[in-house]
């Protein structure tokens, strides 16, 4: 249940009897005295299990009040988040006075953008050792670097959240060095950490060592290195019958240069994700010809490479790949002349996918293609696709509504969803 906008603590507290999860909005007056009320008022509450309080100044005093109520026996709260970007080590350490002696029953501690740094580090490891059931973990957007206490993680773990938090290559060694004390840890999100080859070298080796399943690596400038020891990783993986389900890797522009660019389509994984990497023409070819090799021991059924260099040619090839069921090309030169094949083939392409959902929007295809690809879709084409997004690409608006309106009367559940081009002239 969201609260928000009045200031006092009697209307909180009321919210909360009967409730299972409370959120105090951001425009919500929230302190330390609005704070230590409702912990109070929470001691006798055994239905709450979730409050989401994150932006407010709660100050050492409403920290201690939140851990005396975590120290509780009877408390029934299990996920948190509380704090603004000045909580940092004090915070922390008022929330340790209060627990005293007791152990932390939280599954989800939320801490991001707390202001957590190097001065954190003692304060946070021995909070995280209270948290002997702690399943859900993010410190995302602290500047903690080697404050990371890896050796406190708890083995229950299953996500760790440290996009933006000044992780370098000698965090990835310290979390390597607790790797077979983290049994449970599936999802890793490094995100928006300048890791680069070195650091992407061992994180393949943490995937060696752990059971991760989902690993998330935006904006790490992971170059052509690093993404052929990810792939050599993600395959060994796979060997073991321990394959990776998901990889994102998008915003690593430098990831062109790999040589070896077809095998992340060959290396077991579930879900890719390698939007905005810069890749060539020649990438989305390669990735196909790797499916197509794996045959029916293909696994990838999600693709994105939105905002790269792939021309109609990939796309076709990509269309032609039957493991694959998500396909988004947005923001991809299909409809620029050159290298690329006919209209008609990129259609028949489509018509004869097994693709469920497909995103071809703001690819700069011309009106002519794009009736002509719902006029296939309307006799029947692509028996599977669930949704096509067309956002961005040229049609009068008379001609798309007519269009999707015949579609619609065949078609009931197929979703069709497109917006004129803003630069574009309709007719």
């Amino acid at each position: 249940m969201a609260w928000g906008q009045s200031s006092g603590a009697s209307d909180l507290l009321a919210k909360a009897q009967g409730a299972s999860s409370l959120c105090v909005l951001p425009f919500r007056s929230f302190g330390s005295e609005q704070c230590v009320a409702l912990c109070d008022a929470l001691r006798a509450n055994r239905t709450l299990t979730e409050l989401q309080a994150s932006g407010h100044n709660i100050g050492q005093p409403g920290a201690e009040a939140l851990g005396q109520l975590l120290g509780h026996p009877g408390c029934a709260l299990r996920r948190l988040a509380i704090g603004h970007a000045g909580f940092g080590a004090e915070g922390v350490a008022a929330l340790l006075r209060g627990l005293e002696d007791a152990a932390c029953p939280l599954l989800a501690l939320d801490l991001e953008l707390k202001g957590l740094g190097a001065t954190a580090a003692a304060v946070l490891d021995a909070l995280l050792r209270r948290c002997s059931c702690l399943q859900q973990l993010k410190l995302s957007r602290n500047p903690l670097g080697r404050a990371l206490p890896a050796a406190g993680l708890p083995a229950t773990l299953v996500e760790l959240e440290l996009r933006d938090a000044a992780v370098s290559a000698e965090v990835i060694d310290a979390l390597l060095d607790a790797a077979a004390a983290l049994p449970a840890l599936r999802l890793v999100d490094l995100s928006e950490n300048a890791l680069a080859d070195e650091g992407c070298a061992r994180v393949a080796r943490l995937l060696a060592l752990t059971a991760i399943s989902r690993l998330k690596m935006r904006g790490c400038a992971v170059g052509g290195a690093g993404g052929e020891a990810l792939v050599a990783a993600a395959s060994a993986r796979e060997a073991r019958g321990a394959p990776l389900e998901k990889l994102d890797l998008s915003l690593n522009p430098q990831l062109c240069s790999c040589e070896g660019i077809g095998g992340f389509a060959a290396c077991g994984v579930e879900e890719l994700d390698l939007a905005d990497c810069a890749l060539p023409a020649s990438a989305a070819t390669a990735l196909a010809a790797a499916l197509t090799a794996r045959g029916d021991a293909a696994r990838l059924r999600t693709l994105v490479l939105r905002s790269n260099g792939i021309d109609s040619r990939g796309c076709v090839a990509l269309l032609a790949c039957a493991s694959l069921h998500h396909v988004s090309l947005f923001n991809n030169p299909l409809g620029d002349d050159g290298e690329g094949v006919h209209a008609q083939e990129m259609v028949s392409a489509v018509s004869g996918s097994s693709v469920r959902t497909l995103d071809i929007g703001g690819c700069r295809l011309d009106e002519a293609l794009v009736l002509s690809l719902l006029r296939t879709l309307a006799g029947g084409g692509a028996p599977r696709l669930q949704l096509l997004e067309l956002m961005g690409n040229t049609c009068a608006e008379q001609s798309m509504q007519e269009a999707r309106a015949a579609l619609k009367e065949v078609r009931p559940t197929l979703d069709v969803a497109w917006k004129q081009r803003q630069n574009a002239n309709a007719n």
